[in-house]
C-alpha cells in the first residue's frame, strides 16, 4: 500500500480532528500532535483500529461527504439488490440532501428523524443531516445553530448501532470495509465498494 492521501480532508493536523471528540485508550496513546490526518489514519490501520479510523474519518470529512459515506454503508448492506426498493426512508432523505443540500431537504430530514423519535440507526443519519446547518429550533423561535460536531456524532452513533446489530465475528471486517469506503470518498470517489 502506497502513502495514504485524503484530499477532501481540509485539516492539516489529525489533532485538529481529534479535538472534536474523545479518543479512547489505547488509540489516545498513539496520537502524535504533529501527524497529518492521513498519517494518523495509516497508523490506526496498521494497528487494526478500523473502527477508530472510521470514527476519525466521519469527523474529518466535510459534512456532506460524511453523510454520503454513511448512506453508502447502509445502501450497500441492504437487501434490495441495489435497486433502492428496501432502502430505509431515512437514508433516502439523507441522499436527497446530499444531492441538493438545501434548507428544504434539511428540514425534511429533521421531520423524519423526529417522527421516528431517533429510535433507529437510520434515523440518526437523517438527524445528522438536520443538524448539519440551519437552526435546531422551530421557525417561530430564535435560531439555535447546531454544534459543529453534531453531524459527525450522529453519524458515528448510527454506524455503531448498525454494525453492532451484526454477527460479532464480522464487526472488524465491516469497520475495515467501511473505512475503505471512507478513504475512497475522501479522495473524490463514490464509496461504492463490495461489502463483507
Amino acid at each position: 500500500m502506497g502513502e495514504l492521501t485524503l484530499t477532501k480532508v481540509i485539516h492539516n493536523k489529525a489533532s485538529d480532528v481529534t479535538s472534536l471528540y474523545e479518543l479512547e485508550d489505547p488509540v489516545r496513546s498513539l496520537q502524535d500532535d504533529t501527524a497529518s490526518p492521513a498519517e494518523f489514519v495509516s497508523l490506526l490501520m496498521r494497528n487494526q483500529y478500523y473502527g477508530d479510523a472510521l470514527q476519525f474519518m466521519l469527523y474529518a470529512l466535510p459534512k456532506r461527504e460524511a453523510v454520503w459515506l454513511t448512506c453508502m454503508i447502509y445502501s450497500e448492506n441492504s437487501a434490495d439488490n441495489g435497486d433502492g426498493s428496501n432502502e430505509p426512508e431515512a437514508i433516502k432523505r439523507a441522499k436527497e440532501w446530499v444531492f441538493s443540500p438545501d434548507e428544504e431537504h434539511r428540514l425534511a430530514a429533521m421531520e423524519l428523524a423526529e417522527s421516528q423519535h431517533y429510535q433507529t440507526p437510520e434515523s440518526f443519519v437523517s438527524a445528522a443531516v438536520a443538524w448539519s446547518s440551519g437552526s435546531l429550533s422551530g421557525p417561530d423561535n430564535p435560531p439555535v445553530p447546531p454544534a459543529e460536531d453534531l453531524t459527525a456524532k450522529a453519524l458515528w452513533a448510527s454506524v455503531v448501532m448498525h454494525v453492532y446489530k451484526s454477527d460479532p465475528e464480522t464487526i472488524t471486517a465491516k469497520f475495515h470495509a467501511f473505512l475503505d469506503q471512507a478513504i475512497d470518498i475522501a479522495n473524490g470517489g463514490t464509496g461504492h465498494m463490495s461489502q463483507p
